[in-house]
């Protein structure tokens, strides 16, 4: 796994910058391992790390620094449920780029913050910081993060049930990133494409877009990623009736989250609430249950050669 292998470099790169008592460089590699560690879903190991590298960005008034361990310490509180606490980082970040005058760093902490506001319900605050991300983006020519503003900004007409607008933003942020190539990104975009196709009623498609999506991950390791797209998989076997299957994709996906330690925004949570409705409205209590529990017996591989085996085309 490339997040493995980097670590590794990063952690030999980190023993290398203490044992010579180079602490710029040590507080850099702390900041580094501590966003690999997010990515691969350990995130009090990334939260420890970012914490320790603010600390001596800090200490050694680097405000670069800083800014960047307060944006990963941001996203992981984020992913924790830790909402208070990563605003205040978020804005924390945001204020440091801005008076550093990095305009892309700037627009990357409007992303992320955005995208916590959108799951927690706050449309037009999140809508205002995602199209001021975007705009700086579409300025500097950068295609990949211009991508990805479109995706956010496609999520946040999709949480406000605006479907046409959302398919529309994540439409065209599927065509640049392809372009692009980066799978973790184009990934996403064929998560909540599909998601909305479902909701527009596209069953067909949108099973051929959550294939591709979950063939893309069997390369990465996004555990948080795998678990709300085996939720989305679960409301699309939900709607077509198949309860079973949709509860087996609740309890793998409730299996990955405890794991990592990331619980459901509200959002998610209500969704998965009335999918639970439904189920109990044709299968027994015990059934369910059981259901429930097969799905957390699976582990991450087996679940997803389980979602796949439906998307065959």
């Amino acid at each position: 796994d490339v997040h493995d292998k980097c670590g590794g470099v990063t952690t030999m790169g980190l023993a290398l910058a203490e044992a010579l008592g180079d602490e710029p460089l040590a507080a850099r590699c702390r900041a580094a391992l501590a966003f690999l560690r997010y990515r691969q879903g350990a995130y009090g190991e990334a939260l420890a790390l970012a914490d320790a590298a603010r600390a001596a960005f800090e200490a050694a008034g680097d405000r670069e620094g800083l800014a960047q361990a307060m944006g990963y310490a941001a996203v992981i509180l984020d992913r924790q449920g830790e909402y208070g606490g990563a605003l205040a980082a978020y804005e924390a970040s945001l204020a440091l780029w801005r008076a550093l005058g990095d305009k892309l760093s700037a627009a990357h902490a409007l992303n992320n913050m955005g995208i916590m506001l959108t799951n927690q319900g706050e449309h037009a605050r999140a809508q205002a910081l995602q199209e001021e991300a975007l705009a700086l983006r579409r300025a500097a020519g950068d295609r990949w993060a211009t991508g990805v503003s479109l995706i956010n900004l496609g999520l946040v007409e999709l949480n406000r049930g605006a479907l046409a607008a959302a398919r529309a933003q994540f439409e065209e942020a599927l065509a640049l990133l392809r372009e692009v190539g980066d799978p973790q990104s184009l990934a996403s975009c064929l998560g909540n494409l599909a998601f909305t196709l479902v909701e527009l009623g596209e069953g067909e498609r949108a099973r051929a877009l959550y294939y591709e999506c979950l063939r893309i991950h069997q390369s990465l390791s996004d555990s948080w990623m795998l678990a709300y797209l085996f939720e989305d998989l679960a409301a699309l076997e939900g709607a077509e009736g198949e309860h079973l299957r949709a509860l087996r994709l609740v309890g793998a996906a409730a299996a990955l989250r405890e794991a990592i330690g990331a619980p459901r925004n509200p959002a998610e949570a209500a969704r998965i609430a009335a999918l639970l409705a439904a189920a109990g409205e044709t299968i027994s209590l015990s059934d369910q249950e059981a259901a429930v529990i097969q799905g957390r017996a699976l582990g991450p591989e087996r679940a997803l050669s389980y979602a796949l085996e439906e998307l065959q085309p």
